[in-house]
């Protein structure tokens, strides 16, 4: 059993006490386990990976009660004919037992219920459990006394059928239209995030953002047009908006982001909503209409389904559109963090909304927690914290491992905080070369070689070196550190060897131009050097 599923039970078990007795509500698994997820997971659990988990979750002891009857019945269809039947029926009964009792056990790990085409072969092996149970039940009904009844009741049975299918029909037949469109902004979505296996990425779209967003804003429209109670697409649709808002504000004469605008607006406190309508439509022009449409999108998405914690974000950010001020935007965010409190996204702007209310200690708190729970999270702590925090206290406050060392040694440096950086470099370079005397081969390699351009960065170029021939000696093969290294030799003024190495280079790669250069600047170096000698000689 895999970790994540794991993680998932243990989240459902965890929500089961809020509803015992009729569950969290049918189809409800998908909201309601973010909820109590302590933490992160790459993908989406749309089902719950184990049927009966997911029962007890959605409908609560009562659907428990009902799925065991159910499950019980179908066991006495399946043992009577077994025991009773005559030898091709028992035969019979015996294959069926066989796939409904894979059907249960499968279950326990897995949604194979909620599969179409598991299911539609369960429901066929019911049938044939049903019909074989028949073959051997008592007949004491006399066939002239049911007759009347059976043909009323037939009759009966069949309208109520037709104006079942007729409501299900009518319930499934927007999303089915609107399922093509949808499919196509998923399959767009994956393929520009990267995350999709069965795809390669548009190059176009990954260098334009403004025509993915315009692919993905056509795909939603088309599927909301036909499905406008769709709240998952609403929500897509209403982030959706906001980018294309952002793109488009970028290029306009007033290119203010959607947070200036905010902050600008709540900071005028208009006396009345329309002197702020008339200040955003001269701000924004038609622009506006993207955050009109957005926030109309998510207050639709959370009337559909009021368990996504993540649009109440958006309901903040566009919350000041209707006059509403900070006490507004601020309970958006609560109920946000009440629904996902171990969302990043939720907890970062938890954090940023204690910031502004001048409460310190309680926002970097949640921007601990957000550090901790993944990559992308940790990522936009440190792009938020390192202009304004010393590299020291971040690390003594958010206690990062050594990955997380690195983030902070790139973001100081790339900040030109080079005090910060080669604080860090110093934690991270023990860190490497530790590590590296563990492992051998390429692996050990590369992070020798790692551990040498942090010394280059720390002008420890002796030590530097050290850790060059150390890679050199784990990976003799590894052209580029032996490139690197030839380099390095080169600011040592180590001549003679720097162009021994770069002939090995050439050995195996006579194209390498950057090795060539390397080649003819050790030999001129070298021989220059030679001649200031001859001119210059020691004297005693």
């Amino acid at each position: 059993v895999s970790r994540e599923r794991i993680l998932v039970w243990t989240a459902m078990l965890k929500a089961v006490p809020g509803h015992p007795v009729f569950g969290a509500g049918v189809g409800s698994h998908v909201h309601v386990y973010p909820t109590f997820l302590e933490e992160h997971v790459d993908h989406r659990f749309a089902y719950g990976e184990s049927g009966y988990m997911q029962v007890l979750l959605e409908t609560g002891i009562a659907g428990v009660v009902l799925l065991a009857f159910g499950i019980g019945i179908i066991v006495y269809w399946c043992v009577r004919p077994i025991f009773r039947g005559e030898q091709s029926v028992a035969a019979c009964a015996a294959a069926v037992s066989a796939g409904l009792g894979a059907s249960l056990i499968h279950s326990l790990g897995d949604f194979v219920w909620y599969i179409p085409g598991c299911m539609s072969l369960t429901v066929i092996l019911l049938s044939c459990a049903c019909r074989l149970h028949q073959f051997t039940a008592d007949r004491s009904v006399e066939k002239n006394d049911g007759r009347v009844f059976s043909r009323i009741a037939w009759c009966g049975a069949t309208f109520a059928l037709l104006v079942l299918s007729a409501a299900m029909v009518r319930d499934r037949m927007p999303p089915a239209m609107a399922a093509p469109a949808w499919n196509q902004y998923l399959r767009l979505s994956l393929r520009a995030s990267g995350n999709s296996v069965w795809a390669s990425p548009d190059l176009q779209l990954a260098k334009d953002n403004r025509v993915l967003v315009e692919r993905l804003f056509e795909h939603l429209d088309q599927s909301l047009k036909y499905d406008p109670d769709n709240a998952r697409a609403n929500y897509r649709m209403a982030v959706t908006c906001l980018r294309r808002f952002d793109i488009v504000q970028q290029e306009s004469a007033n290119a203010m982001s959607l947070m200036q605008i905010r902050d600008a607006a709540l900071a005028s406190d208009f006396a009345a909503r329309e002197d702020q309508d008339h200040w955003l439509q001269a701000a924004l022009g038609e622009n506006r209409e993207y955050l009109e449409r957005a926030q109309v999108c998510l207050h639709r998405s959370l009337r559909l389904c009021p368990l996504q914690g993540e649009a109440y974000l958006g309901l903040a950010e566009t919350a000041f559109l209707n006059g509403w001020g900070h006490s507004t935007k601020q309970a958006y965010i609560a109920q946000a963090e009440r629904l996902r409190p171990y969302d990043g996204n939720v907890l970062l702007a938890a954090g940023q909304e204690a910031m502004l209310a001048g409460d310190h200690e309680r926002a970097l708190e949640r921007w601990k927690r957000a550090y901790h729970l993944d990559a992308e999270s940790r990522q936009r702590v440190i792009e938020l914290l390192a202009p304004n925090l010393p590299a020291r206290q971040f690390v003594e406050f958010f206690e990062p491992d050594s990955e997380g060392v690195n983030r902070l040694y790139y973001q100081y440096a790339h900040l030109n905080r080079r005090e910060d950086a080669e604080f860090l470099a110093e934690r991270l370079v023990v860190h490497l070369e530790s590590e590296a005397e563990r492992r051998s081969g390429a692996s050990a390699a590369s992070l020798w070689h790692r551990a040498a351009e942090l010394r280059q960065y720390l002008h420890q170029r002796r030590r530097a070196k050290a850790d060059f021939e150390q890679a050199m000696r784990a990976a003799p093969g590894q052209l580029a550190i032996r490139r690197a290294y030839a380099f390095h030799l080169l600011q040592l003024q180590e001549f003679d060897l720097a162009a021994q190495q770069f002939r090995q280079c050439l050995r195996h790669h006579p194209d390498d131009e950057s090795a060539r250069a390397g080649l003819t600047r050790a030999l001129r170096e070298s021989r220059s050097h030679r001649i200031s000698r001859l001119k210059n000689p020691p004297s005693f």
